[in-house]
């Protein structure tokens, strides 16, 4: 069995980054199984920022017994086209596991995934993933209303009200493949999570959640203090989840009355009107 782990970095050096150092210390207690894995950097950072450090990097990882590739894009591509890409170029591969440029994990992830699929091989394995001593994936979704489990589940879960972000999720390729999946061409940086949580639930996928968590910083979140790129970011993703929610006039009418009312929950939770403007 063959898996790609994904790294994508925006103007981080690739050796202080917390993926990397995560991957490095996975591996360095793992045995033969490193042949299972391929490890891919995809650096949306301005052009050479990496320059000085990817050799170091790739042979840090190829002395690990890790095979990587390096892959340089500083016009800073559209995540949906980063994962579009990895799919449509992968061939015997079977598990897409996505990471950003700071997820903290340890080996342990990599051991209950590989436990995880040897009685079965889920569409869909999510590790549980925390910030501020809250449960951020998965979560519960009812439509697009979110809510925070109090206990993480586990195992095999029904795929009706789940969903869950994109750091440390694992696809299975054949999945993808199968269902003709693609992600909206349209979504930028945010909310490609929602467009693959949004087929899963509505393609019957199965949902393996690992017992296994791990912290991870999350830059749009209502946890996080009032501030202009939290405004910013916030309008982001309103204007990716129209994108991801936009099959029918119903559902693009249900989106825009939803976060023409959560812009005042926004307003009155952070005093701040400024979050009214689109």
């Amino acid at each position: 069995m063959k898996n790609i782990v994904l790294v994508v970095l925006y103007n981080e050096i690739i050796t202080k980054c917390e993926t990397f150092k995560a991957l490095v210390s996975s591996f360095e207690r793992k045995d033969a199984r490193v042949k299972d894995y391929r490890v891919v950097f995809w650096d949306n950072s301005n052009k050479d920022y990496n320059k000085n450090y990817i050799g170091n990097a790739q042979l840090t990882l190829e002395n690990l017994g890790l095979e990587s590739v390096y892959i340089e894009t500083p016009d800073n591509i559209a995540l949906s086209k980063i994962y579009n890409t990895i799919i449509e170029q992968s061939t015997d591969e079977d598990y897409l596991m996505i990471f950003d440029q700071d997820s903290s994990f340890n080996g342990d992830y990599f051991d209950v995934f590989e436990e995880s699929i040897k009685q079965t091989l889920p569409d869909i394995i999510l590790p549980v993933v925390t910030f501020k001593n809250k449960i951020v994936s998965p979560t519960k979704i009812l439509y697009l209303k979110g809510f925070y489990y109090d206990t993480p589940p586990k195992g095999l879960v029904s795929n009706k009200h789940i969903s869950a972000i994109n750091s440390g999720m694992i696809i299975s390729l054949n999945f993808i493949k199968k269902n003709n999946f693609r992600y909206n061409n349209k979504l930028r940086n945010y909310c490609t999570d929602d467009d693959i949580m949004k087929f899963v639930r509505n393609n019957d996928a199965t949902v393996f959640v690992m017992d296994y968590s791990f912290e991870h910083d999350l830059s749009l979140s209502t946890l996080n203090s009032n501030s202009e790129s939290l405004r910013t970011r916030y309008n982001e993703m309103i204007n990716s989840k129209k994108i991801v929610y936009s099959s029918s006039i119903f559902e693009k009418s249900f989106v825009a009355l939803y976060f023409g009312l959560h812009r005042f929950y926004m307003c009155l939770r952070f005093r701040d009107l400024k979050y009214l403007k689109g």
